[in-house]
């Protein structure tokens, strides 16, 4: 085989070992299997993770040329697929300086995929490489370097992968959805306002979106995941990002601060509700330890738009624990301390994914859309 787990996991390593996630056509298969990470208790910088068991469904890779560079993407298949039966698809997005192959580990989809049975999609950035893996971002308008200073057509790039699944896999067109983390959920926002006729509703976490206009043809459903103390997109608004520059520049490693200005989280899911013609005040559909969610359902098309404020909880993904190796080896040494005052606290309040896989089940596209 040309990629194996070894080597999917050594990507891995050396991405968030040396750079950290920043919280950021000729096709190619081959299976492969992937850890998902364990659950974290809540703010526990120092909690010795828990193994969980190997996801045991198949995980291929594609490549494919879009705008004169050949991209890559990693498709999970859920176990017991029926053949021919149609699979609704979930787009997971990793963050700015990450790659597909730590974004399955730092989502544990495919847990759930296996679960529910849908297909994970884990498409892959453009950025410079370190050791040959990708160290990647999206174009999402006004972040992040260098895909949106070098204007990276990724929209188009989403097209193209959803059409190259769609020729390798029975997919069921309405139910595609996007998830993501950081950047890749700023990169979730700009497909629901530019590829609103092919996704369906979105789960985006970690981040506000940064999208300069937004004009969707439809009303797309939001179910939006953000911790009241994320040092990096700041949940009251502000000057977000450069939180990672301390750390590197601890870890030796030369980078330069990027920051952008942001809206507070409650505004910019305001203008989303207003965007969808939601004609009912936020009501409180989930309170759960330090995890409240409020939702408007009174919205135009069916759609609704859900904000759950994770209190206490900082730059990490709802549900999951600290992914870098250091934490896993010494959870209380000092490059994992440094790496959870940099992000903040985890949560283990909300299950993102459970949570964001019933409320993709209550949206599709309507027919003939």
């Amino acid at each position: 085989m040309k990629i194996h787990g070894g080597k999917r996991a050594f990507r891995y390593f050396i991405v968030l070992a040396a750079l950290v996630l920043a919280a950021g056509c000729a096709r190619q298969r081959t299976n492969r299997r992937a850890a998902a990470p364990a659950v974290a208790p809540t703010a526990a910088v120092a909690a010795t993770p828990q193994p969980t068991p190997l996801d045991q469904g198949k995980i291929t890779e594609f490549t494919l040329e879009h705008g004169g560079r050949t991209r890559r993407y990693l498709v999970h298949e859920p176990l017991n697929a029926k053949t021919g039966t149609p699979l609704a698809v979930v787009l997971s997005l990793h963050g700015g300086s990450g790659n597909a192959d730590a974004q399955v580990a730092i989502s544990g989809l495919n847990l759930v995929a296996d679960r529910r049975g849908f297909l994970v999609v884990y498409p892959e950035g453009t950025g410079p490489k370190l050791k040959g893996t990708t160290v990647g971002s999206w174009n999402a308008g006004g972040c992040c370097p260098p895909a949106n200073e070098q204007q990276v057509d990724d929209v188009g790039f989403i097209a193209a992968v959803l059409d190259d699944v769609a020729k390798n896999f029975t997919v069921d067109q309405r139910r595609i959805y996007v998830s993501g983390i950081s950047n890749g959920a700023q990169m979730a926002y700009r497909l629901a306002c530019d590829l609103s006729d092919r996704i369906a509703a979105i789960a985006p976490i970690a981040a506000q979106g940064v999208m300069p206009d937004c004009a969707p043809s439809r009303a797309v459903s939001v179910l939006h995941f953000h911790g009241t103390a994320d040092p990096c997109a700041l949940y009251d608004g502000g000057t977000c990002g450069g939180c990672f520059s301390k750390f590197l520049e601890e870890l030796g490693i030369p980078n330069e601060p990027r920051t952008w200005s942001c809206e507070s989280v409650p505004s910019f899911m305001a203008k989303w509700r207003e965007r969808n013609d939601c004609n009912d005040l936020p009501q409180v559909t989930t309170q759960q330890g330090g995890a409240t969610c409020v939702t408007s359902q009174k919205c135009r098309g069916n759609s609704e738009v859900t904000l759950c404020a994770m209190a206490g909880m900082g730059h990490t993904y709802p549900g999951q624990q600290y992914q870098l190796p250091a934490c896993a080896t010494d959870p209380a040494g000092s490059v994992c301390q440094l790496y959870g005052q940099t992000v903040g606290p985890v949560s283990n309040d909300l299950d993102a994914n459970e949570k964001m896989w019933a409320f993709f089940q209550r949206h599709a596209l309507p027919p003939g859309a």
